[in-house]
């Protein structure tokens, strides 16, 4: 009798259940060090994320497969973010995400159109 076990959690522990803090946002020629803007994100085994940024707070879906593609299937925020510059970019490069690739110290999202995002564990 041969038992195969499902890994899906280990092939995605990074991402799932560590707290994440945005780093930077890049998109074509523009780079956004956060450090005077927090976000913090945490990605669980269901296909959602939530978190905080200085607005108010995040949640959204994803999926991820294997091959650590990465799509964000939906992205929100409290009333008190809407218009601002800052969220409304890392909300398009969040929809825009392909893969990811993650260790227990930072998160990488690579983007459509070669921008990415950068996050490291709290």
């Amino acid at each position: 009798m041969v038992v195969e076990e499902d890994d899906d959690y280990d092939r995605h522990r990074h991402l799932h259940g560590t707290h994440w803090t945005l780093d930077v946002v890049f998109y074509r020629t523009q780079t956004i060090q956060v450090m005077d803007r927090s976000v913090d994100l945490q990605f669980d085994e269901n296909g959602a994320f939530s978190g905080s940024a200085s607005c108010g707070d995040i949640s959204g879906s994803f999926e991820v497969d294997d091959n650590a593609t990465l799509s964000i299937t939906s992205v929100s925020f409290g009333e008190n973010c809407q218009g601002e510059s800052p969220t409304e970019l890392f909300a398009d490069r969040m929809r825009a995400a392909r893969t990811y690739e993650a260790d227990e110290n930072a998160l990488r999202i690579a983007t459509n159109e070669n921008g990415y995002l950068t996050f490291s564990s709290k």
